[in-house]
């Protein structure tokens, strides 16, 4: 065998060991964010803060899609310890699924991105608000310490309508149901870093064209800070 025929076998077989890997990479996000949606279902937060954020990461964010984005572990902590009390209310009932997700792992192997539809309804009795929440989802994930962990989280809104009427008569019920004074303590009561605001997005219109985000990550070589408002379509 020729050295120019066993360059070729070696480039062959890193190829080969490199989908490998991202195969196996593609399985530990995939189990991530399964257990993440799992837990937050049921309102386990000491699940969802053991093993599924990056939360120590100085760059961790999750914005829900409502007008705000929680900056920094501490922030995002603090969100998911409001959940064991809403959780605890009679008749309260939160579902969010992840479904036709597409997972995009860097060619370095040091970060992956993902994208999924994450249809749900929620019942809160004591805010006498049930409501159907569609939208997506975007995540980057990154490894610490040998698990694949999330540190960005976009939840992009589509719709969130009251089951009673239909998603054209939706009415972000999330703000509606932080009025009532039954769930004001829960939202509000042991926030001591707010959220940063940031422009809300109607994703939903009634009067023109759908453009849903996130759009599926593209392959890439390495994270740049790049995240998940590429636009490819001319509406």
């Amino acid at each position: 065998m020729t050295k120019e025929e066993l360059d070729l076998l070696e480039q062959k077989l890193d190829a080969v060991e490199l989908q490998i890997r991202k195969a196996e990479i593609r399985i530990e996000v995939t189990k991530t964010l399964n257990r993440y949606e799992t837990y937050f279902q049921g309102a386990d937060c000491n699940g969802i803060t053991h093993g599924t954020c990056a939360w120590d990461d100085p760059d961790i964010w999750i914005d829900a899609g409502m007008g705000a984005r929680l900056d920094g572990g501490r922030a995002s902590l603090e969100f998911f310890d409001q959940r064991p009390a809403l959780a605890r209310m009679p008749g309260a009932l939160v579902e969010h699924e992840s479904c036709s997700m597409i997972v995009e792992v860097a060619d370095d192997c040091m970060t992956a991105k993902t994208c999924d539809f994450a249809p749900g309804y929620k019942c809160l009795a004591l805010g006498r608000s049930q409501v159907w929440s569609m939208g997506k989802c975007y995540h980057d994930f990154k490894q610490i310490d040998g698990q694949w962990l999330i540190f960005h989280r976009h939840w992009f809104v589509v719709c969130e309508a009251e089951a009673a009427y239909g998603l054209l008569y939706q009415n972000r019920s999330y703000w509606k149901e932080c009025m009532f004074d039954e769930l004001d303590s829960i939202h509000n009561g042991n926030i001591t870093v707010p959220p940063v605001f940031v422009e809300y997005q109607d994703n939903y219109r009634k009067d023109g064209h759908l453009y849903l985000y996130p759009e599926p990550p593209d392959p890439y070589q390495t994270f740049d800070g790049n995240s998940d408002f590429k636009r490819t379509r001319g509406y």
